[in-house]
């Protein structure tokens, strides 16, 4: 069976549904089963990439319209839902993943970049990309922090044989 709300595969006889806790009424979603032929698009994230995806729950297996990888349906599925709906379904139990948004983590993140705290900064990006390597915002923020950490000029001294700055692992004299 598959609940008529989330499209999430349950087990006969359950009066809700493990994944979105949708009540099931009499025992069956919406009054009958949906047969396996029958196209159920639903959303799920790439088990390669990440992407969000949607994809038909009745077919085995899909191909990422992004990185082109082949996955397994109920594994993309499943993905999106542990990493969207923050649940995940183990043989008929649901634990909640009550961690920290990426949403959360990049605003603060953004926060300390514009305080200039970059040390915490990096932290919050780091743990972005940790969670997910392919999110663009967290990649950018890395460059950004790096961009500007390489280019600080942390002493800079005129002297009579030319300028002399000191920025990150490097002296530079530039003459005159």
């Amino acid at each position: 069976m598959f609940c008529s709300s989330c499209g999430a595969k349950i087990p006969t006889g359950v009066r809700f549904c493990f994944n979105c806790g949708f009540k099931i009424q009499n025992g069956e979603p919406s009054g009958f089963e949906q047969p396996s032929h029958q196209a159920r698009i639903v959303p799920a994230k790439c088990t390669s990439c990440g992407a969000s995806v949607e994809v038909d729950s009745s077919q085995e297996s899909a191909r990422c319209p992004f990185c082109n990888a082949t996955y397994l349906v109920d594994k993309a599925i499943q993905n999106y839902n542990i990493n969207v709906n923050g649940s995940l379904s183990v043989n008929g139990a649901t634990i909640n993943i009550n961690g920290r948004s990426v949403e959360n983590l990049l605003i603060r993140a953004e926060q300390f970049a514009k305080d200039g705290n970059f040390k915490k900064a990096m932290a919050y990006f780091e743990e972005v990309l940790d969670s997910n390597a392919y999110i663009a915002e967290a990649q950018q923020g890395v460059q950004r922090i790096n961009d500007v950490l390489n280019n600080y000029v942390y002493f800079r001294e005129d002297t009579h044989q030319g300028i002399i700055e000191l920025k990150k692992e490097r002296l530079i004299l530039r003459k005159r």
